[in-house]
């Protein structure tokens, strides 16, 4: 209950690619005081160039490294955390592909002819701003349409935040 199941998941994924990643360089029992600033940069270059990740992916196992020094920290396995001040790669901007309104309108028609519950769901992602995380979490007595807004509880929102949300026309 400490963390949403999603997190979990990427912990356990970050762990088990580390994992792997030591027995690659044969050290699958490496001391806590060896998870240093230079090992995490070989781990970081590994994952770039030799399994060819983007930087993105590189600045999302740099964080997890760092979070993982937080708690070796915490269980005072190591002194500090090294690795906090490792800078992230740079990261070229996402490029966006503006859809035409005559294929927006396809889109549109289509959904609402053969999946009209996918198009509203898409709807309240886009003019809501609710995360689909969020979506799937919420349950028929959070959308108040007389009202014209819908309730994000804290126990389904991402912030842990209650909130309401206007349903635009």
């Amino acid at each position: 209950g400490q963390m949403r199941p999603d997190t979990a998941r990427s912990y356990s994924s970050q762990l088990s690619q580390l994992s792997k990643y030591l027995q690659h360089i044969g050290e699958p029992n490496l001391f806590a005081a060896s998870f240093n600033r230079a090992f995490m940069r070989k781990y970081l270059d590994h994952i770039y160039y030799d399994k060819g990740r983007t930087p993105r992916t590189v600045n999302n196992y740099l964080r997890f490294g760092s979070q993982f020094a937080n708690w070796l920290v915490e269980r005072e396995y190591l002194a500090t955390n090294s690795i906090s001040g490792i800078p992230q790669m740079v990261n070229k901007k996402k490029t966006r592909e503006i859809i035409d309104p005559q294929t927006r309108k396809k889109i549109f028609n289509e959904l609402k002819r053969n999946d009209p519950g996918y198009l509203v769901c898409c709807l309240l992602v886009y003019y809501c701003m609710i995360r689909r995380t969020e979506l799937t979490k919420l349950r028929v007595g959070d959308i108040k349409l007389l009202e014209g807004v819908i309730v994000v509880p804290a126990e389904v929102s991402k912030n842990k935040k209650t909130d309401t949300v206007t349903i635009p026309k």
